[in-house]
């Protein structure tokens, strides 16, 4: 195992150079507010590139080129281009980023959960612009392969929203298909997969299967449909813990972080 010590927010992983980046809050020290690039088999750092102030929820486009980073000391997102390690267009979205959720197939819209207290409201932005509809009372979201189609829990029941040129509305809304999502929720491979251990048929909307996840505290979950394997790892007290999974060659990358050091 290697560790290395550095106070993150949120990481994701570059398939193509299996580099993972994190955002860095300003608690850091002379890292902080920047999107830091590690190398896990050297366990090194790269390049510490400042992005503004406190950035924390990362979306990476499916193609691995772009980052977008929640701001949440602006309120506001920007991209970061992974090829020369640049900060571009950042725009505000007037709360904290709860998600943010590149669009499969594109570059340039991403799907953001604000976060207001304790309800959630999920609006669609194309290169900064809002779209005019959005949906509120969401959970924890995925993309499915589709553009156009978004999966959510909602409190204790299962929605999918379509997604259209004017936003995104829920079309089915199951309240006794409960996904029990833990940490976080996952697609892979048409099937939705909980922190809290259930893997759901999406389309079908029924549940698919149930796996283990440990006891106590509160799951995170990764998948990795190659080679048919689920990651849960149990979170408990005041750690944070983050995994992630290269899709070229199989690692795996576990953060741990005490929230009060």
């Amino acid at each position: 195992m290697r560790q290395i010590a550095l106070r993150t927010n949120d990481l994701v992983t570059i398939p193509s150079t299996q580099k993972i980046y994190a955002s860095v809050p300003s608690s850091a020290g002379p890292q902080g507010n920047s999107l830091t690039q590690i190398d896990p088999v050297a366990a090194t750092f790269g390049n510490a590139v400042a992005v503004g102030s406190e950035p924390n929820k990362l979306g990476l486009t499916d193609d691995g080129s772009q980052i977008y980073v929640g701001l949440d000391g602006a309120n506001s997102v920007r991209r970061f281009d992974v090829a020369t390690q640049t900060p571009g267009q950042q725009f505000s979205i007037g709360l904290t980023a709860n998600q943010v959720l590149p669009m499969p197939g594109t570059n340039n819209t991403i799907a953001v959960v604000l976060a207001n207290g304790t309800s959630r409201e999920l609006v669609l932005y194309d290169n900064g612009v809002p779209r005019p509809v959005t949906s509120t009372s969401v959970g924890l979201t995925a993309f499915s392969n589709s553009p156009e189609v978004i999966y959510s829990d909602s409190g204790n029941h299962f929605t999918k929203l379509t997604v259209g040129p004017c936003g995104a509305a829920v079309t089915t809304d199951i309240s006794s298909l409960n996904p029990n999502v833990g940490r976080n929720l996952k697609y892979d491979n048409g099937r939705i997969y909980s922190g809290g251990g259930r893997v759901i048929d999406p389309e079908a909307v029924v549940l698919a299967g149930t796996f283990l996840v440990p006891t106590g505290g509160v799951s995170l979950v990764e998948t990795d449909s190659k080679v048919n394997r689920i990651y849960s790892l149990n979170i408990q007290g005041t750690t944070a813990t983050r995994v992630e999974i290269s899709q070229e060659t199989e690692f795996m990358a576990v953060w741990l972080i005490p929230l009060t050091a």
